[in-house]
């Protein structure tokens, strides 16, 4: 079950919230279409020996429909197959967001997915019942029946916002303080920032304490969270969140790599070793500065 855990504790990685003090959508226009690919690598051993390692990437389409000095609204859908044929079944897409340049990000069209969610169930042949319910095939999946989940998918994409600078405090939801971004370097393609920060190891323990429910629940051996975080609090957590952006000659972020390095002592000596990789890639498709077709 370490890799169940394994691929949970990324579920919960990818998704924090790593945002900047200040907000603004830099350079990009309404009627921008962006494909941002997501890859990601975890790997993991105990006292130097047993290992697991998991990878892959997903990509998705993220569309700017409208700015104002409020923030953006957003379409995000899965994109097609490369031979154009429409394989898309993920019912939370397409979803509209408003993206503000302060806040948290709302969901724009919850009816529209609402109506989709029982079309999805049955296609999936999976009752109402098991709305919520986490079941593991290849791997941990989760049954989601609420729009709002389509939040999170798209939070895993998101590379907004722009216009970064040399001393600006950097955000991370599983770090334990805000660290000022550093300047690495600057050319004719653009600037790259870098950022170390300590991790929070009272987010970790929530966050395994939470994957121990879920697997607990799998594996039909039902756990409390009360239970999971009391067995959590003897353990000793250290580790860093190493982040690296870097932006066009416009502010525009292109790429965030995002390395989580972690190390969990428990009392009885063991002790786990963890690195999380994320990369999230942004590529202009269609916009006055996409690249023209050869």
């Amino acid at each position: 079950m370490q890799f169940i855990r394994s691929l949970l504790f990324f579920a919960a990685t990818v998704v924090a919230s790593a945002i900047p003090s200040q907000a603004s959508s830099g350079p990009a226009k309404a009627g921008d279409v962006f494909e941002i690919l997501l890859s990601y690598e975890n790997s993991s051993e105990t006292n130097g020996n047993s290992s697991s390692e998991s990878s892959g990437h997903t990509t998705i389409i993220e569309r700017v429909l409208r700015i104002d000095e409020n923030g953006l609204e957003l379409e995000y859908e899965e994109p097609l197959e490369k031979d154009g044929r429409d394989k898309r079944n993920t019912w939370q897409l397409p979803a509209r967001i408003f993206r503000p340049f302060e806040g948290e990000s709302s969901l724009l069209n919850a009816a529209e997915l609402e109506a989709r969610v029982d079309p999805w169930l049955k296609k999936a042949k999976f009752p109402r019942e098991a709305c919520e319910q986490w079941i593991f095939t290849w791997s941990a999946f989760k049954i989601e029946c609420d729009p709002a989940s389509a939040l999170g998918i798209v939070e895993q994409y998101d590379l907004w916002p722009a216009n970064l600078s040399e001393g600006q405090l950097y955000h991370d939801a599983d770090a334990l303080i805000p660290v000022p971004l550093h300047l690495r370097d600057s050319d004719e393609t653009g600037s790259t920032y870098a950022v170390e920060l300590p991790i929070d190891p009272d987010k970790v323990k929530q966050t395994t304490a939470k994957s121990a429910v879920i697997v607990g629940n799998i594996m039909r051996e039902a756990k409390s969270l009360e239970d999971a975080l009391k067995e959590q609090d003897a353990h000793k957590i250290s580790g860093t969140i190493s982040i690296v952006i870097k932006t066009n000659l416009a502010g525009l972020i292109i790429k965030r790599a995002k390395i989580t390095t972690l190390r969990v002592e428990k009392p009885d000596g063991e002790v786990e070793d963890s690195v999380s990789s994320v990369v999230v890639k942004r590529e202009l498709v269609v916009g006055p500065q996409a690249p023209k077709a050869q």
